[in-house]
C-alpha cells in the first residue's frame, strides 16, 4: 500500500515537481491568480509545502493527451494493478482533483493527501481492512493500514514502519496521511489557520491547473554547486524564502511560471543576473557538439529552448521565470503539418 499512495497525485504533481528545471522568465502578471480550491483550504496550514492538480481539466486539454499517450501504464506495476482490481479505482480515470500538503524535516516527507474523484467506498474499506484496523475520530472512521511485509521481511520490523492513514470525508472525498497522524490533520482549526502571506501566496497561483508552493528552510550548513564552494553562491541562496509553480495547459502547449521570493529586491536582482548568466552558459554548452552528443535529441530540444527562450528577470524581491513546452520537447513525435511537412516546435 505504500507505493499506492503517489498514484493519486502522478500524471501531474510529478511534471509539476520535474519542471522547476526547466523554466524561465516573461515579465508580466501571475500566471493563474484565482481563489483557493476547496480541497487546498482543507490541508494543514503549517505544512511548508503544499501542491494542488485539476486532474479533470487537465484530461480534456490537447497537450495533456498527448502527454498522458507517452507516460508508462500504472497497470504495468504489479502492486497497483492488484490495488485496481480489488478496490475499482484507477486515478488515471477516476481522480479528479488532489491536494497534498508535506513537511520536509525528516529524513522521510511526512504528507496528507486529500482527493476527490469516483471511490468504490465498500471495496475500499474492504482493502483497507485487510491489512489494517479502523478507529474513530468523531463520526469519521479512519483506517490504518500497514505494508504487505517484503519477501524476507519479519512481521516484527515491517510493524516499525509508518502506517498509512485513510478516511473518507465524504462519498467523493477521501484524505490520506503518512508519517503524520490524520486526525490533527483533519481538525478544523489546524486546516483554516493560513496566514493572510501565506493566503496571498496561494491566491497568486490558485487559478492553475497544478501548483506547488514551498516555504524554503533548513539549507544544509555547507552549501555547493557541483563541489564549488562560493560565499556570493552561498548568501544568495539562503536569501531565497518562498518559491511557487504554477502550469496550465493553452491548446497543445504547457505554459509554466516559476516565482521565487528573496529576502530583499537587491538579492532578487542578483539572483536574475546570476540565472541569466548560467543560461547564456548553457547556450555556449549546446552549441558544443560533443556536449549535444550526449543528450537524447528530445531534451537537447528542451535544454535548446529553455535557455533561447527570452526574459529572466526580478520584480521587487521576486525573481520570476516563465516556459511554454509542447510534448514534442517532452518526446512526442512532432504532429505532420499541412501536404505532408512535419510541424517544427
Amino acid at each position: 500500500m505504500k507505493r499506492i499512495v503517489p498514484y493519486f497525485l502522478a500524471g501531474g504533481l510529478v511534471v509539476a515537481a520535474a519542471a522547476y528545471l526547466y523554466l524561465r522568465y516573461r515579465a508580466g502578471p501571475d500566471l493563474a491568480p484565482g481563489p483557493l480550491p476547496g480541497l487546498v483550504e482543507q490541508l494543514p496550514a503549517d505544512a511548508p509545502v503544499k501542491a494542488f492538480i485539476d486532474l479533470a481539466a487537465l484530461r480534456l486539454s490537447p497537450f495533456s493527451a498527448q502527454l498522458m499517450a507517452l507516460a508508462p501504464a500504472p497497470v504495468e506495476d504489479s502492486e497497483y494493478k492488484s490495488f485496481v482490481q480489488e478496490t475499482g479505482f484507477d486515478y488515471s480515470r477516476d481522480l479528479d482533483r488532489a491536494a497534498l500538503a508535506m513537511w520536509t524535516d525528516s529524513p522521510k516527507p511526512a504528507l496528507v493527501v486529500i482527493a476527490e474523484g469516483r471511490f468504490q467506498r465498500d471495496r475500499i474499506m474492504r482493502y483497507a481492512l485487510r491489512s489494517g484496523s479502523v478507529r474513530k475520530h468523531g463520526s469519521t472512521d479512519i483506517y490504518e493500514i500497514r505494508a504487505t511485509p517484503a519477501a524476507g521481511e519479519s512481521a516484527k520490523s515491517n510493524a516499525g514502519k509508518k502506517a498509512i492513514e485513510l478516511a473518507f470525508l465524504s462519498q467523493n472525498r477521501l484524505a490520506l496521511a503518512e508519517g503524520v497522524p490524520l486526525d490533527a490533520a483533519l481538525n478544523p482549526s489546524h486546516a483554516s489557520a493560513l496566514d493572510p502571506a501565506q493566503r496571498d501566496r496561494l491566491a497568486r497561483v490558485a487559478g492553475a491547473s497544478f501548483f506547488a508552493t514551498a516555504r524554503i528552510e533548513n539549507l544544509p550548513e555547507n552549501l555547493s554547486l557541483q563541489g564549488m564552494h562560493s560565499e556570493q553562491l552561498v548568501h544568495l541562496l539562503r536569501s531565497l524564502q518562498f518559491a511557487s509553480l504554477a502550469g496550465r495547459p493553452e491548446g497543445d502547449r504547457l505554459v509554466l511560471a516559476l516565482d521565487a521570493e528573496c529576502d530583499s529586491a537587491t538579492n532578487a536582482f542578483q539572483v536574475s543576473t546570476l540565472l541569466d548568466g548560467l543560461r547564456l552558459y548553457g547556450r555556449l554548452a549546446l552549441e558544443d557538439p560533443k556536449t549535444r552528443r550526449q543528450l537524447t535529441p528530445q531534451l537537447a530540444m528542451l535544454l535548446d529552448t529553455v535557455v533561447r527562450a527570452g526574459e529572466i528577470s526580478s520584480q521587487g524581491n521576486r525573481v520570476r521565470l516563465r516556459l511554454e513546452l509542447t510534448p514534442q520537447m517532452l518526446g512526442a513525435p512532432a504532429k505532420p503539418a499541412a501536404h505532408g511537412v512535419e510541424s517544427v516546435p
